[in-house]
């Protein structure tokens, strides 16, 4: 018999549907440290994407909106809206947007996976990055024709998701991978079952079918083997994830807190080993409305 989860968490109980307490502050601040790391791994955007024609950006599950923030100080004239069902990540969004006087930048509280409070046409760019920790199978569709309706002729949607959580040389790690996809296909949000979370082989096809031209895709590898310069960003993002993911693994039944407790002790103590070595990849996939 599975041992019982320490807590149910409030997005639980919410119906946010987000796998992590997104009104945890643990939460708010790894996801503020992963936006900044992933940007210089990654940059604010594919190369190939022009923005000196763009005027309004929407950025979907802007979480405490440091992608917008950063992307507010390199390009000034932009309009550029951030929404999250959190309402800790808003208000604390809204909070350092005004600390950095950035009065082009503004923040909604709105669910993603229902239709978009705005007006066909409002929007240049689309930007989503990392949304399926809150999406489902059903979701994938609905939020891909919303983010074409709310563009204009031309605009753009770009969309970045990580290969599951990489491969590294952890067992204890790779066990914990494997656990945290099996709860992800019993929520149902992969498209198919496996070690990983089963949207990034679709994702170029999704694009497709939801009605853009145009597609094209990027990827994109990250080494954080023990002694490179991501290892400890990385590291650091894991030991938070990983107990913050917990009860959300629990709670569908693949394995015990105690099992979970034992394989956390073992990852965080085999990827501080020397010979640790892992690599995580990602796929931006980007699109345009047909004019």
């Amino acid at each position: 018999m599975l041992e019982e989860c320490r807590m149910s968490t409030p997005a639980e109980q919410s119906g946010t549907d987000y796998v992590i307490d997104a009104e945890n502050v643990a939460e708010m601040a790894r996801l503020t440290r992963q936006a900044r790391f992933m940007t210089q791994a990654l940059g604010l955007l594919p190369t190939p994407l022009d923005l000196t024609t763009c005027q309004k950006v929407l950025d979907i599950g802007c979480g405490p909106g440091e992608w917008i923030r950063e992307l507010a100080e390199r390009y000034r004239g932009l309009s550029i809206t951030g929404i999250d069902t959190s309402k800790a990540m808003i208000g604390y969004a809204r909070y350092l947007a005004q600390e950095q006087n950035l009065g082009q930048v503004n923040f909604q509280l709105m669910d993603a996976r229902s239709k978009l409070a705005f007006a066909d046409n409002s929007f240049d760019l689309v930007h989503a990055r990392f949304v399926s920790g809150f999406l489902d199978r059903q979701s994938w569709p609905l939020l891909l024709a919303e983010s074409l309706r709310v563009l204009g002729p031309n605009g753009i949607l770009c969309v970045t998701e990580p290969v599951g959580m990489g491969f590294t040389t952890s067992p204890a790690f790779s066990r914990y991978q494997s656990l945290l996809a099996e709860a992800w296909a019993r929520s149902g949000r992969t498209f198919f079952a496996g070690d990983q979370w089963g949207i990034t082989p679709l994702l170029f096809r999704l694009v497709e079918q939801a009605g853009f031209g145009r597609v094209q895709s990027a990827a994109h590898v990250l080494n954080y083997s023990h002694g490179g310069p991501a290892h400890q960003d990385i590291i650091d993002d894991w030991r938070t994830a990983l107990v913050l993911l917990q009860p959300f693994i629990c709670k569908t039944g693949v394995a015990s807190q105690e099992e979970l407790d034992l394989l956390y002790a073992r990852a965080m103590e085999e990827m501080q080993a020397p010979d640790f070595c892992a690599v995580l990849f990602f796929q931006t996939v980007w699109g345009y409305k047909p004019a």
